[in-house]
């Protein structure tokens, strides 16, 4: 018999229980025991996940699956860069942004399946200062939208949509330096993977093998033009609008030109307002099994 892989489960039981109830006896019915040796945990709190994977590193499993929203599978993937051990994904999340821009199945039990015939492969990450991201980092009006987002209690696309409007006519356009380059913008969106979530492209060449981030540079967009500008967006055209300059980069920093501190995100989590942000790609870091 040919060696078994091991592998665990690792379960956010907040999306796990809305999104799919019996998951785990899915997994157990559509796994090939002759080819894993399956273990199941649950996460119990915020950074649990990234505790679990980093000792499931140390014990030698061969893959991690992440079962959980983009959150979850960036906590879980940020132990595993640079290891022997493979991250998988089972999208139970609210957009599911790097599961989409991979092109794995929301149908769970298909998901699962796929688990049995799945190919190790490499993909880039990307780090902001010391935080690492798989799709999506940014600054500006998406930032103050994940942490309105984020301090809401609603999930799915319609909460999303509307902290998107509330923050349109909140937010002010801010001045920063990229790369001692200046920049008046609403937003700027460093991109592994291609969308925020929700198949919403920012950057929709993106590529998680190509050893670049797309940097999608966007300046204020008025009401008139706000309808053209979102079908862009919501159709995988935003690069095509007038108000977006689109950069590839290897690294780059970023800094207000006031001075005041920069809100960012990570995969759609905010993170606490710094005075700059270095930010870079890291190549074929980590495993993945899909």
């Amino acid at each position: 018999m040919s060696h078994r892989k091991k592998i665990l489960f690792l379960i956010n039981p907040i999306s796990g229980k809305k999104r799919c109830p019996n998951l785990e006896h899915l997994i157990h019915a559509n796994l090939v025991s002759d080819k894993f040796e399956i273990h199941i945990q649950k996460t119990e709190y915020a950074g649990h996940a990234k505790k679990i994977a980093a000792t499931s590193v140390e014990n030698g499993f061969d893959i991690v699956a992440a079962c959980g929203g983009d959150g979850t599978i960036n906590e879980i993937a940020s132990s595993l860069v640079h290891t022997e051990t493979a991250l998988a994904i089972i999208p139970l999340g609210s957009g599911n942004g790097l599961a989409r821009h991979l092109g794995i199945s929301l149908n769970i039990s298909k998901t699962l399946k796929n688990l049995n015939d799945a190919q190790m492969q490499f993909m880039d990450i990307g780090k902001i200062n010391d935080a690492y991201f798989l799709s999506i980092a940014g600054i500006g009006y998406d930032a103050e939208v994940a942490y309105r987002f984020n301090a809401g209690t609603g999930r799915g696309f319609l909460p999303y949509l509307k902290s998107c409007i509330i923050e349109y006519f909140k937010f002010k356009p801010i001045t920063c330096y990229l790369n001692n380059e200046q920049k008046d913008l609403v937003f700027m969106t460093f991109a592994n993977a291609s969308q925020w979530g929700f198949n919403v492209k920012v950057a929709p060449k993106a590529s998680v093998k190509d050893g670049l981030l797309e940097v999608c540079c966007c300046k204020k967009v008025s009401f008139l033009q706000l309808i053209p500008f979102g079908i862009q967006l919501l159709s995988g055209k935003i690069d095509r609008s007038k108000r977006v300059e689109m950069l590839k980069v290897e690294a780059a920093t970023v800094k207000r030109t006031d001075g005041k501190p920069l809100r960012f995100h990570i995969d759609g989590d905010a993170l606490e307002p710094v005075d700059s942000v270095r930010v870079e790609v890291l190549k074929s870091a980590l495993r993945v099994w899909g």
